[in-house]
C-alpha cells in the first residue's frame, strides 16, 4: 500500500525549497539544449514543467529518508538523457546533497560522452537547427555541475547489463522518447527498467512514446511493438506489483491528466504536484 500524506509532511517538504529566487528561475525556467524545462506535466496555463515536478519529487523523497532515519543515498536516472541536460540541473540544484552524498544523480544515452554530444551539437546549430544560445546555456551547465552527475554510457542491449547492485534502488526513473519507441524488443528493455526501481520508486514515461515507433518498422512490426509495450506494462503491476497511473494523484492539479504515465512502486508516495511558485521551482 502507498505511504499517504499528511499535513506536518507536506510542510516539512515545504519549508525546504530553496530561497534564492534568481537560481531556481535560473535552473528550472531557462531553456537549455535537451531538457524538459519546455515539456509541460500538466497543461495548464502556465503549463507545470517536468523539472519542476522532479525537483518536488526529489524534495520529497530526501524529506521521506530524513524523517525515516535512512542513510542510503536517494537516487535518480534519466534514461536516454541526450546531453544530461536536465540531469545536470537536478545535480545543480541539490549540489550540497549530491556532495554530502544524500543523493546521486545519473543520466544514461548512447554514447553519452559530453564532448562528444556537444560537438555533435555545435554542428546541429551550424546547420541551422537548434539556437546558439539553448547550446551555450547547456555547456555552461554542465561545465559548472556536470561533474555531479555519473554519466553511463550505455546503448539499449547494455541497460540489460547494467550491475546488479544498482536494480531496485532509483528512487525517480525518467524517460523521454528514449528506450520504449527506439527499442527493436521492448517488452525485455522495459522490464529491465522496471527492475531499476525501488519499492517506494516510481517509474515515469511520456505517453507519446507509448503509442508509436522510432526507427525502421514495416506495419506488422510496428504492431508487434507496440503490443510488446502495453504487455510489458501490464507486467510492471502484476510482475512487479506497480501501480499505473496517467493522472495527478494530489496536489494542485489532483485528478489532471498528465503527458506522462508513471508506474509508482507498492510503498511510493502518490503523484502530486504544486504550482511552480509554491514547488519552489
Amino acid at each position: 500500500m502507498s505511504m499517504e500524506f499528511d499535513d506536518d509532511f507536506l510542510a516539512c517538504c515545504g519549508v525546504q525549497q530553496r530561497d534564492n529566487v534568481t537560481f531556481r528561475h535560473e535552473l528550472l525556467y531557462t531553456n537549455t539544449l535537451g531538457d524538459y524545462a519546455n515539456i509541460p506535466l500538466v497543461g495548464d496555463e502556465p503549463p507545470y514543467c517536468v523539472e519542476s515536478f522532479l525537483v518536488l519529487r526529489t524534495q520529497m523523497t530526501l524529506a521521506m529518508r530524513e524523517r525515516q532515519d535512512r542513510t542510503d543515498p536517494a537516487r535518480i536516472i534519466d534514461v536516454g538523457a541526450g546531453v544530461g541536460a536536465t540531469a545536470t540541473k537536478l545535480a545543480g540544484f541539490f549540489k550540497e546533497k549530491v556532495l554530502a552524498g544524500e543523493l546521486e544523480v545519473y543520466a544514461t544515452s548512447t554514447g553519452l560522452e559530453r564532448g562528444y554530444y556537444f560537438e555533435a551539437a555545435h554542428k546541429r546549430v551550424d546547420a541551422g537547427v537548434g539556437t546558439p544560445l539553448r547550446l551555450a546555456r547547456a555547456e555552461w551547465m554542465h561545465e559548472r555541475y556536470g561533474d555531479n552527475v555519473t554519466y553511463l554510457t550505455t546503448n539499449m542491449s547494455h541497460i540489460l547489463a547494467l550491475p546488479d547492485d544498482l536494480l531496485g534502488t532509483f528512487d525517480i526513473v525518467h524517460e523521454r522518447n528514449a528506450v520504449t519507441p527506439w527499442s527493436r524488443i521492448p517488452g525485455l528493455h522495459i522490464r529491465r527498467i522496471g527492475e531499476l526501481v525501488a519499492p517506494d520508486g516510481m517509474y515515469m514515461v511520456d505517453k507519446q512514446a507509448t503509442e508509436r515507433v522510432l526507427g525502421p518498422s514495416n506495419s506488422y512490426d510496428t504492431q508487434q511493438r507496440l503490443g510488446a509495450i502495453q504487455d510489458a506494462h501490464q507486467a510492471l503491476q502484476t510482475d512487479y506489483g506497480m501501480t499505473m497511473t496517467d493522472a495527478v494523484q494530489a496536489g494542485a492539479h489532483a485528478g489532471q491528466d498528465m503527458t506522462y504515465r508513471a508506474f509508482l512502486g507498492p510503498d511510493a508516495l502518490p503523484v502530486t504536484t504544486y504550482l511552480p511558485t509554491d514547488a519552489g521551482g
